[in-house]
This record gives C-alpha cells, structure tokens and sequence, in this order.
C-alpha cells in the first residue's frame, strides 16, 4: 500500500504517485472547507491544480502518476488554497517549495539551468577560435550573440546549477589568507579552494 504523508514532501519524483493527508485547524472539512494545491509547472503552462478530497475534518490530497509527470524538474513552489463556498471565503493555507527531481520515466533528469549551461559551453567551446560575430550570405545578414553576452549567461546558469545543487547554501566556501602585520609585501595573500 502506497504510505500517505501527513505533510508534503521536500521532494516529488516525476511520474510517481503522492498522497498528502491534512488536518488544518483553522479549515476543517465538516465546517465546509474545500482544499486545493497548486503545483508551479513552468513559465508556458499554468500551475498543476489538484483538489483535496474531504476526510472527517481533514483532506486528503492525491497526486497521480501523471499529475506528477506534468511537473517541471527544478525547486516548484506550490500554494494550498482553502475555499468556503458558504462562507464567501478564500484563503491560501499554506505554501512553501517542493524539490522536484527527474523519476524514472524521466526523458532527460537535467534541470533547464543545467541544460542551458551544456548549450553554451558547447557554443563558447566552437567559436574560440572565431572572431566574427556577423556576417552576409546571399545578402542576408546572420548577426552571432557576441561572446561577451555567452559568457555572461555561463556565469548566471552556473550560479543556477549551484545553487540547485547546494539548497540553503549562500555561495561556494572561499578561503582567505592574508600575510603577517609585518610582512614587507602587502599584496601577497593565498586563496584556498
């Protein structure tokens, strides 16, 4: 039998089944509360709805295999929403971030930083050596992202990269060590790391 949560999970795997049991105090389903997640899929689609189905006072959310399948690989975050119909009420109940990593099923595992960061390493890679960033064939002008620009968005995917692979962490761990009071040259430090 499947184990079903009492709180959501850290991390989701595509392509697997997820059941969440909440008991929010202040939303009771006997009182005529209705629960809803929505799941960020990615810039192109909506977020991944999926509504709660009502256990006693508390609600029971069930994502499907296929429901799972539809998220994006990356940190997603997601939002319960609690509706009374009666009441004239909405209100989101809860929100935070789910990990969502490649399952089995899963075509390509990368995120879309890590995907990004391959492309244009390749691309930097081959134009090494070329300095032409525009150029006319048959009359038509063929203008190339200038390599100042390729390089800027390494930097940034690779910080994305970073950071997807150390959640919580600042930046990487540099250390600094700078010479005596008294010695005769003041530019000298090591860097470790």
């Amino acid at each position: 039998m499947h184990e079903q949560l009492d709180t959501w999970p850290g991390e989701i795997r595509t392509g697997t089944t997820v059941s969440v049991r909440r008991s929010l105090s202040h939303y009771p389903a006997s009182e005529g509360w209705a629960l809803a997640v929505y799941i960020a899929r990615g810039a192109a689609q909506g977020p991944l709805e999926v509504a709660a189905v009502a256990d006693g006072d508390a609600h029971v959310f069930n994502l499907t295999a296929e429901d799972t399948g539809e998220l994006v690989i990356g940190w997603r975050r997601y939002v319960v929403r609690a509706t009374n119909e009666d009441a004239g009420l909405v209100v989101d109940a809860e929100y935070g971030y789910l990990d969502v990593v490649a399952g089995a099923d899963a075509a390509d595992p990368r995120t879309h930083a890590e995907r990004m960061l391959e492309v244009i390493e390749a691309v930097l890679e081959g134009r090494v050596d070329r300095a032409v960033e525009s150029y006319t064939v048959g009359g038509r002008q063929v203008t190339r992202m200038p390599i100042a620009e390729l390089r800027k968005l390494r930097a940034h995917y690779k910080a994305e990269v970073w950071r997807q692979r150390n959640p919580g962490q600042l930046g990487p761990r540099v250390e600094v060590q700078f010479g005596s009071a008294g010695d005769d040259d003041p530019t000298r430090f090591h860097r470790g790391r």
